[in-house]
């Protein structure tokens, strides 16, 4: 892999992981569970790229105590992807 990116790029020919080149190159969502995740939603506005994300609390026990942010980012990534379907 040149450029020197955080990502290790080697694998046996033929078994290149597609999640890391859909996420690297920003072409697909990820939903995140747990503390420390980041939510990405990857979607377009017309002919304009969109990407939003959302960040759960990072230390298990804050994560814990706050399940109205766990939702929040839940309702967040649901509420975007409907979005998404309704302009398509």
């Amino acid at each position: 892999m040149s450029g020197s990116f955080e990502n290790v790029g080697w694998s046996l020919p033929g078994a290149e992981c597609l999640y890391n080149i859909y996420i690297m190159e920003e072409l697909h969502g990820i939903l995140a569970l747990g503390a420390g995740g980041s939510t990405k939603m990857v979607g377009s506005d017309g002919a304009n790229p969109v990407i939003r994300r959302a960040f759960n609390a990072k230390y298990p026990k804050e994560y814990i105590e706050r399940p109205e942010k766990r939702r929040a980012n839940l309702a967040a990534f649901a509420e975007f992807y409907r979005n998404q379907l309704e302009r398509s």
